[in-house]
């Protein structure tokens, strides 16, 4: 009888963290970060590491690939694991990321791309007057859902976007689960943010200041 009392209370609280609300920053459940004006400009190649869970380890990189000639311009935008994380992807081709709707539930029913390869926010191409373009992020407020397993728990988060052909990669928030069950996340991120180096020519790193760079 105590066994099963026990269960009846701790079941709940295991369950909790097991998703998250797409656009939640309130709840006390989730740890939200906020960036300013972190763009990742459209020209040439270039990238952004990201340290989601503030333990001095890169966990996510964002690249975009742009070249032009006359007649010929191709934009690419995607994003790859650099630690075990995994994204949320369209149910017919796990190369490319779903958009997550607002309020939506980030949990393990959607469909998760578990390799390490880049999964594609867009890629567009066009030459001698025909455009070829393929995948759901050339917009604003476009939300990437993401996850990460570990042996006791999985932990789920979202990351805000705005994707534009001209303007580049915008980062602007992220969110994830504030617990620390799986040793994942930790509850006392600090939500001032540094970004270095800036300007940048090439590699741009975002990271929580209560890390050694």
């Amino acid at each position: 009888m105590k066994i099963a009392l026990y269960l009846a209370l701790i079941f709940p609280l295991l369950m909790s963290s097991q998703n998250i609300t797409v656009g939640d920053t309130l709840s006390p459940s989730v740890s939200y970060h906020n960036l300013k004006d972190t763009v990742i400009p459209s020209i040439g190649t270039r990238v952004c590491d990201l340290d989601l869970d503030a333990d001095n380890v890169k966990d996510v990189r964002f690249r975009i690939v742009q070249t032009s000639s006359p007649g010929h311009v191709f934009v690419n935008q995607s994003v790859q694991t650099l630690n075990g994380f995994e994204f949320a992807a369209i149910t017919n081709s796990l190369s490319l990321l779903d958009t997550m709707p607002v309020n939506g539930i980030i949990d393990r029913s959607l469909h998760w791309h578990t390799t390490t390869d880049s999964v594609v926010l867009f890629n567009h191409f066009y030459t001698a007057g025909n455009t070829t373009f393929f995948g759901l992020f050339l917009r604003n407020n476009a939300y990437i859902g993401f996850r990460k397993i570990a042996a006791n728990d999985t932990l789920y988060g979202w990351i805000l976007v705005d994707a534009g052909l001209s303007s580049g990669l915008k980062i602007r928030s992220w969110a994830y689960e504030n617990s620390t069950a799986a040793g994942i996340f930790e509850s006392t991120i600090q939500k001032k943010l540094s970004v270095y180096p800036n300007p940048s020519s090439g590699i741009l790193y975002i990271q929580n200041p209560n890390n050694t760079t």
